[in-house]
């Protein structure tokens, strides 16, 4: 008799022949290529799901970059006025440029109208990028048609950091091409060039200039505008010590990007881009050259620079060296006149721009300011009497 506990003879063929299949945890041989071919199979689905979700990302951001192409094209940079009281014609202009990824100049002329007018009084007037590309020739042909209906006997330029580089294009364009008299260019703290900016910012126009030549139109997508978000921002997600605490900073810095570029709150890509190749490509000393060459067919503008007193206080620009470069060498090679004024204790932004400090800082240099500027007034109106009276000689008039 068998023990009904152990297995029969039989019992155990049986198993021995289906052994594999799904006993003692093997797998039969066709099972096993069954299971090859599978694994054969997942790495080109695989793949191909990857090439798939890839080229719908693709898909979106051509499209994207597409969408910041057309807003691009039809959009144009706007002069919007600040004062409240009504132009008077015949009065004077001031045109204010905000600097580096600022979309207006409305802050710039609400802290420092106040201050430039100690020496150019006129209405004051915001230049509006918006979602403009920046080009100081579209810029100067809104002043040239301002001028063409407001009439304004003479405008004055003020700029802001990288708006301060802006404003010498559009001075010079100005200069060659108008006989718009420029009463002032007053510049604060601008660079004189990529070569005299900090470490520190050569580092971001650096970053910005790769955008505009690792991907082709890649400054046009809203993606690139979240991605220099970050970058700048990114120091709230990278310097608490808590890794947990930094990764929870990551995603709130990117909700709050992500708000921002929805919101328009900051230029679109393609204008922080274009502020920095004109930063990098700037070249205030020809500007300068070229409108002191046109000295008795245009009046000469009185350029003032201003700049924190306390160097270390920009962290953005080297002041000392721009500065001097700009009133020390090159105006007076171009016979034109320029003055540093010292505005003690304030940083470089426009966001924080303390107005009492630089009507203090001018204050010294006022009467001497307003009486070069009529030095330079008189000069102009007598070039342009005797121009007139040698053109009268030579046509018999």
């Amino acid at each position: 008799m068998f023990d009904e506990a152990r297995p029969t003879p039989e019992a155990n063929h049986v198993k021995k022949l289906r052994k594999g299949h799904d006993f003692e945890g093997e797998t039969p041989p066709q099972s096993r290529f069954i299971e090859k071919l599978n694994k054969q199979r997942r790495l080109p689905l695989a793949l191909a799901g990857t090439a798939i979700s890839l080229t719908s990302l693709v898909g979106v951001f051509n499209a994207d970059i597409q969408a910041g192409k057309a807003i691009a094209s039809q959009s144009q940079p706007e002069i919007n006025p600040i004062n409240v009281e009504s132009y008077t014609e015949g009065s004077s202009a001031t045109f204010y440029l905000a600097g580096f990824d600022t979309k207006n100049g409305d802050i710039l002329a609400k802290k420092m109208h106040i201050v430039t007018t100690m020496v150019a009084p006129g209405e004051a007037e915001s230049v509006n990028y918006a979602e403009a590309p920046l080009d100081h020739v579209e810029i100067a042909k809104q002043i040239i048609e301002y001028v063409a209906v407001h009439k304004p006997e003479r405008i004055s330029l003020v700029g802001n950091s990288g708006g301060g580089t802006v404003a010498f294009e559009v001075a010079d364009y100005l200069t060659q091409h108008t006989d718009i008299e420029i009463e002032t260019i007053q510049v604060k703290e601008t660079a004189d060039g990529y070569e005299n900016l900090t470490p520190e910012s050569q580092e971001k126009i650096n970053m910005l200039i790769g955008i505009a030549r690792g991907v082709k139109d890649g400054k046009y997508s809203r993606f690139a505008r979240y991605g220099l978000t970050m970058a700048q921002e990114s120091e709230r997600f990278t310097s608490g010590e808590d890794i947990w605490m930094n990764i929870g900073k990551f995603f709130e810095t990117s909700g709050d990007a992500w708000q921002e570029v929805s919101e328009k709150r900051r230029p679109p890509a393609w204008g922080a881009v274009d502020q920095a190749l004109a930063i990098a490509n700037s070249n205030i000393q020809q500007n300068i050259k070229n409108i002191g060459e046109r000295r008795g067919e245009r009046r000469m503008p009185i350029i003032i620079y201003y700049r924190t007193l306390h160097s270390e206080d920009d962290t953005v620009v080297d002041v000392v060296s721009s500065s001097r470069n700009i009133c020390y060498i090159y105006a007076p090679e171009a016979g034109l006149s320029c003055t540093i004024v010292f505005v003690d204790g304030e940083p470089h932004t426009s966001y924080q721009f303390d107005t009492e400090a630089n009507i203090k800082g001018l204050a010294p240099s006022q009467d001497s300011l307003i009486a070069q500027i009529e030095l330079e007034r008189k000069s102009y109106a007598l070039s342009r009497f005797s121009n007139m009276a040698v053109e009268d000689v030579l046509t018999g008039k």
